[in-house]
């Protein structure tokens, strides 16, 4: 018998989150690793996809960025990495031809509404609703104000975190805000860097 993945079978809402009603993923860093259509229902709306039928120019991409709302961040992301040859997926499903598969990672800030359209790609993801040959490698956070988290926010990360098989977070950039392009010698992107060259070399298991 199936269990249900708690993280992405629950819609919360705002006051539950203030009172504290939710499961807590045991490890935030490494949730189901595969889909789960028997136990998780597919959700009524979710990111479109578009097939990819043509040869990219230059290699292919080893993972796609798929920002899950407007201004997620996938476009810093594929500036900030774009010696990795990723590419940004603008806010949709890469759908390969079989036998292909399109690796791919979602991205979304960490206000409100970015964390539930990231719950809903778990959804979505989880009960098959994908493109045939999707693998999602993890999540993206981008933080989306200076500052500390607000704690309904951060229960609220926390949870959807358990829905995908990795999370990484990219913290505040006062300087991108003000222009400025993003540093691919940061930490935080260079982590991101070594964990999904890793995945797709096969140094560690996929999604």
């Amino acid at each position: 018998m199936q269990e249900t993945n708690p993280w992405v079978t629950k819609p919360l809402h705002t006051a539950q989150l203030i009172q504290g009603q939710m499961p807590q993923p045991a490890d935030s860093h490494m949730g189901p690793t595969r889909q789960q259509p028997g136990a998780v229902e597919s959700p009524s709306t979710g990111l479109p996809a578009f097939p990819l039928t043509a040869p990219q120019q230059g290699p292919p991409a080893p993972w796609w960025w798929v920002g899950c709302h407007g201004g997620a961040g996938a476009s810093m992301l594929t500036a900030a990495l774009a010696h990795t040859n990723a590419a940004d997926a603008h806010g949709r499903w890469p759908a390969p031809q079989r036998p292909d598969l399109a690796r791919a990672v979602v991205v979304a800030r960490t206000h409100y509404h970015g964390l539930q359209m990231a719950q809903l790609a778990a959804r979505q993801w989880a009960s098959g609703g994908t493109p045939e040959g999707v693998e999602v490698l993890g999540l993206v956070l981008v933080t989306d104000a200076p500052g500390k988290l607000p704690r309904p926010l951060r229960e609220f990360a926390h949870l959807v975190s358990g829905g995908f098989p990795r999370v990484w977070e990219i913290p505040w950039f006062e300087e991108i805000r003000c222009g400025a392009p993003p540093a691919p010698q940061h930490p935080a992107y260079r982590r991101i860097e070594k964990d999904l060259s890793r995945v797709v070399s096969g140094g560690i298991p996929h999604a």
